[in-house]
């Protein structure tokens, strides 16, 4: 298919999207983004899944905004994500049956399946019910889905160059966004903020950075990935300016008021020099170096607000058994060791799927009493990741869990340490390491892999750089086109 009708397709189905949207019941504008969305994954991959990262960004914001004037659209917003894993399955049964397995290493996906066939067995053995155990089935698997995505589009190595370009310029303009937000607090509460849950996000007198998101967690996680495609950048092109938006990247990061970015980055920095040359080692420590300088020197005291912050809600002992996330860790232990080894079934503990069908386990274990964890208030229910899945898949399906992550850690790094690559697939390598392992960070206190934006922009760079650098052609399929 040519590139004019690939574009006047997505315009189409943008124009009938909006359409829908001014026109037409909730139900119908959901039925339109679906077939859009499933169309433009089929059609048009390499155009389409950009879009769907920068819809995700948007998602929340514009649902939020509709709540009140248009809930229908707004429940229709909030199933983009949904939406977007739908046609990753349809793409990939689609190929699969097509006869296009080129794509697909099965053996790499090994523990994928065996994390898969324990929390089946797992859920069989506790059945709830089957609309929890799929939904948490569905939710476990969202970064496999998004990851599947990924490797199915048949990128161009120019995609990989325009990957990092567009995550240099979007910085800037994040960064800007944030900037915004803080100096116009007023509009920044009144079509950004959270409207349920925990909305004080003032730390030390300090508002954080959040625009254009919806709290300042997600927006410090944005920063630390531009950050780290900054880094990236730097250390392969050695450009002065790159280590300039490196810094920029890391002082959004710091007014963000966020710890798991702050952890993140020099957890994953750290790893990345492993993948570096002597000469790049050197330069990037020198850089990292002057980086905690400036950081010491001008953002000191946001950083002493973050840590006495972190002093006081979980290594104080007063306050840290009173914490909802200190809570869930304990009872995830409780569940684990009781249900061993398997846990105790998808949907039951610490996702989405236990919140939504509210688990009984909360009232076993006294959790539902707690602000935060009761049906009322259920806003830190999910603030958990890996107690979540070794209470609902044991500790045998945490650790295939773990050890997918590392199998993909692995290909990517290697990816970029092939010199055989051309340097923009190695570059876009090196950047989907960094962000397993900056990810794999922030999931110590997060449910980054069941969150839809962090998982596809995290499987983004993954699956572009292990595709590009199999260097296969796609087989031929019949209505799939190969832009």
């Amino acid at each position: 298919m040519n590139r004019r009708l690939s574009y006047g397709s997505v315009g189409a189905a943008a124009l009938a999207i909006v359409l829908a949207a001014a026109f037409s019941p909730g139900w119908l504008m959901l039925v339109v983004l679906g077939s859009a969305v499933v169309c433009g994954v089929l059609v048009a991959p390499r155009l389409t899944v950009p879009l769907l990262v920068l819809a995700l960004v948007l998602q929340e914001v514009i649902a939020r905004n509709l709540e009140v004037p248009a809930p229908d659209l707004a429940s229709a917003v909030q199933s983009l994500d949904e939406i977007a894993l739908v046609a990753a399955a349809v793409r990939a049964a689609w190929l699969v049956l097509s006869g296009d397995r080129s794509w697909i290493v099965w053996r790499e996906w090994t523990w994928a399946l065996v994390f898969v066939a324990f929390g089946l067995a797992s859920s069989l053995t506790h059945w709830s019910g089957a609309k929890p155990a799929l939904l948490g089935l569905a939710l476990s698997c969202k970064f496999f889905g998004f990851l599947v995505l990924a490797l199915s589009v048949p990128w161009k190595e120019g995609d990989a160059q325009r990957l990092l370009r567009v995550a240099y310029v979007a910085l800037p303009l994040v960064f800007a966004a944030g900037l915004f937000g803080h100096a116009f607090p007023d509009f920044t509460n009144r079509y950004f903020a959270a409207r349920e849950g925990d909305t004080d996000y003032t730390r030390g007198g300090f508002t954080p950075f959040m625009v254009p998101f919806i709290n300042p967690g997600l927006f410090g996680w944005t920063m630390a990935v531009l950050t780290l495609a900054a880094f990236t950048r730097a250390t392969g092109e050695g450009k002065p300016a790159s280590w300039l938006m490196v810094m920029l990247g890391a002082a959004g990061v710091l007014l963000s008021l966020r710890r798991r970015p702050l952890l993140g980055i020099p957890v994953a920095i750290g790893a990345g020099l492993l993948q570096l040359t002597p000469r790049q080692r050197v330069i990037a420590i020198g850089a990292a170096a002057a980086l905690v300088i400036l950081v010491a020197l001008f953002g000191g005291q946001l950083v002493q607000i973050t840590i006495a912050d972190t002093l006081q809600n979980y290594i104080d002992p007063q306050a840290r058994d009173q914490t909802a996330r200190g809570a869930m860790l304990v009872a995830s232990v409780a569940i684990a060791r009781g249900s061993f080894p398997l846990g105790v079934g998808f949907g039951r503990f610490g996702g989405f799927a236990a919140q939504h069908y509210y688990s009984s386990l909360y009232d076993d274990y006294g959790l539902s009493q707690i602000y935060g964890l009761s049906p009322d208030t259920p806003y830190y229910l999910t603030d958990t990741y890996w107690p979540h899945i070794w209470a609902e898949v044991g500790v045998l399906g945490a650790a295939a869990m773990l050890l997918m992550l590392a199998g993909t850690w692995r290909r990517s790094r290697a990816i970029g340490l092939d010199s055989r690559q051309p340097l923009e697939v190695r570059l876009v390598g090196l950047l989907g390491a960094l962000l397993l392992v900056e990810g794999i960070v922030e999931s110590l206190a997060g449910p980054v892999f069941e969150v839809s934006l962090q998982s596809l922009i995290i499987a983004l760079p993954l699956g572009m750089a292990i595709r590009l650098a199999r260097g296969r052609a796609p087989s031929s399929a019949p209505s799939i086109s190969k832009r």
